[in-house]
């Protein structure tokens, strides 16, 4: 699993508004769910992010957001 840290979040909210995720794993593929739900324990706080057209993150995010 490639959980990147730090990644920008401006391109991935329609407001474009330039906050943060300390992790961010963009996921692909089906294939990769079951790692994914393996690996998901060691983050507190998860957040999975569609299109980003109903989300408004106002802070930068501390956990892993999935993509």
């Amino acid at each position: 699993m490639n959980i990147q840290h730090n990644i920008a979040l401006k391109n991935y909210n329609t407001m474009g508004l330039a906050v943060f995720a300390k992790y961010f794993y963009k996921l692909t593929d089906n294939a990769q769910l079951a790692d994914l739900l393996k690996e998901i324990k060691k983050y507190p706080q998860t957040y999975f992010l569609g299109g980003g057209s109903n989300t408004v993150f106002l802070h930068d995010f501390d956990g892993l957001v999935v993509h």
